[in-house]
């Protein structure tokens, strides 16, 4: 019968696919790439055509012509790459010209497009990890900035900066800050030696910061972490909140990029800055984001509050 036939199915899924996704798109107001998710359409208007095409028996050998899509992908398959196009990647030698400046107090800065390139690096240094913030237009709170000739900083910014690293290949350029502001600090312990299979584990929560209204605050994360197996997602997450309640700035941080997923027992310390608080933000929480609830064990956990002066 009709409904039984391939090419009346294969339609069916194309149409439905089609239709499914500028539902959500339009109606559910579901935030994906529809580019993408359209990605789908290409096996079923193969099987389609392959189908329609079928039912002609001169017209059979024709579907060999489909062999060319599996074909040429394989020749195209390169397992040595990455996603990134060659002027998108940060070089290792770069990578390790910056590594060589920072200290492990330093505030990083990271083009967004190369945080993924700077965390695998950082494999490298997996006892001492040096985490990054991902900002395109970074301001004067990091110490170290990483960024690219496509997105350059200004020359009133650069000013109090100093160039310590390029890579002419791909218009990387990593900066030092000239004179590093004075600080103080305070400590917070954070609550020690938690086990538990949480989703959210809270790290610290602060309902006092209105006092903190246009001045530059840093963070100095540190603890020590096992968890019972491998892990995709585990993850730092600081967020700040107005006195609704609803998220304004939210930052987060994945343990995996940096350390591999393999990696079940690890330290961590990580220099965190962010923008000057503003008037709409009542609260500050710090936690670790455990989304499949993977045993956490956790000690020796600690924040250091850094003012500058």
């Amino acid at each position: 019968t009709f409904l039984q036939r391939p090419e009346s199915w294969g339609t069916y899924l194309l149409v439905g696919n089609m239709v499914s996704i500028l539902f959500l798109a339009k109606a559910m107001h579901v935030n994906y790439p529809e580019d993408r998710a359209a990605m789908y359409f290409i096996p079923l208007v193969l099987l389609v055509f392959g189908a329609v095409v079928g039912q002609f028996k001169r017209l059979k050998f024709f579907l060999l012509t489909l062999l060319f899509f599996p074909v040429s992908f394989l020749l195209q398959l390169n397992l040595s790459t990455s996603v990134f196009t060659p002027d998108q990647r940060m070089s290792l030698a770069f990578c390790q010209k910056v590594r060589q400046q920072l200290t492990h107090n330093d505030r990083l800065c990271v083009d967004p497009i190369q945080q993924l390139n700077w965390a695998h690096f950082e494999r490298e240094y997996q006892k001492k990890p040096h985490f990054a913030v991902a900002q395109r237009t970074p301001d004067g709170g990091y110490d170290v900035i990483i960024t690219n000739a496509v997105f350059p900083i200004d020359n009133s910014f650069k000013m109090h900066y100093k160039q310590v690293a390029i890579d002419s290949d791909n218009g990387m350029v990593a900066y030092r800050k000239r004179i590093k502001n004075a600080s103080a600090s305070r400590r917070i312990i954070v609550p020690s030696n938690y086990v538990g299979t949480e989703e959210f584990i809270p790290l610290w929560t602060d309902s006092t910061i209105t006092n903190w209204v246009d001045k530059r605050n840093s963070y100095l994360f540190s603890g020590e972490i096992k968890i019972d197996t491998c892990y995709r997602d585990l993850q730092l997450v600081v967020t700040s909140e107005d006195s609704t309640g609803q998220t304004i700035l939210l930052d987060s941080f994945n343990f995996r990029w940096y350390l591999g997923e393999n990696k079940r027992v690890f330290r961590f310390k990580f220099p965190y800055t962010r923008r000057p608080l503003s008037e709409q933000e009542t609260k500050l929480k710090v936690y670790i984001w455990n989304p499949e609830r993977h045993l956490v064990k956790m000690k020796n956990g600690l924040i250091r509050v850094v003012f500058d002066k």
